[in-house]
């Protein structure tokens, strides 16, 4: 896989292990390793909310008190997804948004911008259903 770069501000992004490890049993989906990655350093990096706010979850400020860990995080991953993408445009990167479908917890919106964005360059997307994609089922909640 290359070097991924992020598209907002161009630092180089650390891979996860985790992610690895997550994405070893599909090897013919680099795209969606590199999107993972992105999403991870655009949510601890620059959505300095995000860790504060399973940090502190009794701040109510932060909207995390009103759900659990997993919704709050796929919420912030759908904006973040989002963001990244059309960073990624922007940036004339565009063909990797199709790793973004692969990603779980993908909206209706979120898969009509992806498709939309691939198939105005003739490209075709890989999901056009609406239902939640997962990698291996639930995550487990953190404390």
């Amino acid at each position: 896989m290359p070097q991924i770069i992020c598209p907002v501000c161009d630092a180089i992004v650390k891979r996860s292990e985790y992610l690895q490890a997550e994405f070893k049993d599909d090897p013919d989906d680099p795209d969606a390793l590199y999107a993972a990655n992105l999403v991870t350093h655009y949510r601890h990096t620059h959505l300095k909310q995000y860790d504060y706010a399973w940090r502190n979850p009794k701040d109510k400020k932060t909207g995390y008190t009103n759900v659990e860990h997993e919704e709050f995080r796929s919420e912030i991953n759908r904006s973040v997804k989002k963001e990244l993408i059309e960073a990624l445009v922007k940036v004339n990167k565009w063909e990797s948004v199709r790793g973004f479908l692969s990603l779980r917890d993908n909206d209706p919106e979120l898969i009509d911008q992806i498709n939309t964005i691939l198939s105005s360059r003739g490209k075709k997307g890989t999901q056009s259903n609406t239902k939640k994609t997962t990698r291996k089922g639930p995550q487990k909640k953190r404390k």
